[in-house]
């Protein structure tokens, strides 16, 4: 498989996210610091905490909308919008003029619009991808992200506080490129059974509540929320113990660069180590994956990867550390890719929308466990918490066996009434 063979809706689908995501990490992770410093640090947790709140309720309406009215108009009429927006977020904040209040609005826009949006492109992918290709194409855009979030955040770090406006008119810029690509490749052909639905309150609490009886999903949301959950461990209890614990520690290969290393230095170097690793590394382990099936690479990665981050629960030791670093880099590599592939074979064609703007719940999931893992670690000392993410990695490789024959029973129990319904016939 190769990239020039992949559906144009997929390729511009990955070229687009890339400038989306490089554009958005310049600004949006700093905007805390930004709100904390007009507004003081509890207003600033208060108005973030309205923006997730947001994001949330509009990322339902927006899966319910794709779902009815096709993706590709909620592209690129959310992109359209975010471009006037963010023109409108640079002249606020720019040399003429600064209005903090007029900024967290803006902002709140934007993150409603992303929010709308991004069930649209989950399941743009998925209506034009198969089986056979979507181990790939999540590998890709697996690369993508990291890639883009790494750049992104690289030059925010060096250019957020003296070049705002300027990041910002890079951000509109790319929102509006986007808007025109999709407009002018992507073929929406997404085709809703039946009549078209109307939009309203009660029939998008309805369709969502048909979501949430879903068991086999539920048992994919488990998953996910367990996995996100070590996943999140890395800037939450790890980054704590390793303050603490770590003290500072002089590596001739490494302090010639960077001085001595102490805990919060490990940390960045960890995260860096992951980021690299996955850059250079997704395309072969991609094809390496090809040849294992996907319920082996799956019990492979998802083993390494928590098997890395218990030792990152208990190591001091630089070299053991990057080396964990390296395993779970490995493991993430290999098990994301297959289990996000999954997701499109369980979901019913004609909600893919609605269930990606469930399945995203799964972030804030995980995000609950990382932050719970600070509070644990503090009762406990650091080897429990190494077990408890390896116990983690075992009950999602149950849950996940479990999955594998609930949905061959549905599958088979599927193929039974077909075949009766063509004897009757």
């Amino acid at each position: 498989m190769r990239f020039r063979d992949l559906h144009i809706n997929i390729k511009t689908r990955l070229i687009v996210s890339f400038f989306q995501r490089a554009s958005q990490s310049m600004v949006f992770p700093f905007m805390s610091i930004y709100f904390a410093d007009h507004f003081g640090p509890t207003i600033a947790g208060l108005l973030m905490l309205a923006t997730v709140i947001a994001g949330l309720l509009s990322s339902f309406f927006g899966g319910y909308y794709a779902d009815v009215k096709g993706r590709k108009k909620v592209l690129v009429v959310s992109e359209l919008i975010r471009f006037v927006s963010l023109l409108f977020l640079a002249v606020v904040n720019s040399d003429w003029i600064h209005i903090p209040i007029i900024t967290f609005f803006l902002f709140l826009i934007n993150i409603i619009l992303i929010s709308i949006s991004t069930p649209a492109n989950e399941a743009l992918i998925i209506d034009v991808s198969t089986t056979e290709t979507r181990k790939y194409v999540y590998s890709i855009s697996y690369w993508v992200t990291n890639f883009s979030l790494a750049i992104g955040a690289m030059f925010g770090s060096f250019f957020y506080k003296s070049n705002f406006f300027q990041l910002v008119i890079i951000m509109a810029l790319s929102s509006l490129l986007s808007c025109i690509i999709i407009h002018k490749f992507v073929t929406d052909t997404f085709r809703l059974k039946g009549p078209v639905e109307k939009v309203s309150i009660v029939n998008i609490f309805r369709s969502y509540k048909t979501v949430f009886r879903n068991r086999l999903f539920m048992k994919y949301f488990l998953i996910g929320v367990l996995m996100l959950g070590v996943e999140m461990q890395l800037g939450n209890y790890i980054s704590v113990r390793l303050a603490k614990e770590f003290g500072t520690q002089s590596i001739p290969e490494v302090s010639v660069f960077i001085g001595n290393i102490d805990g919060i230095k490990m940390f960045g170097i960890i995260r860096t180590v992951n980021t690299v690793l996955v850059v250079l590394l997704a395309s072969v382990v991609a094809r390496i994956s090809h040849y294992i099936s996907d319920r082996i690479s799956f019990y492979l990665g998802v083993l390494l990867f928590v098997s890395g981050y218990a030792v990152l629960a208990i190591s001091n030791d630089v070299w053991i550390l990057l080396l964990a670093a390296l395993v779970f880099t490995l493991g993430e590599l290999i098990y994301v890719p297959v289990f996000q592939a999954m997701f499109a074979e369980i979901i019913p064609v004609d909600a893919r929308s609605k269930y990606s703007a469930v399945n995203k719940l799964n972030v804030r999931g995980g995000m609950i466990l990382g932050s719970l893992g600070i509070t644990v670690g503090v009762l406990f000392p650091s080897w429990f918490m190494a077990l408890l993410y390896m116990v983690i990695g075992f009950v999602s490789i149950y849950v996940y066996r479990n999955l594998l024959h609930y949905f061959q029973d549905q599958q088979n129990k599927t193929s039974h009434l077909e075949s009766g319904d063509l004897v009757q016939s």
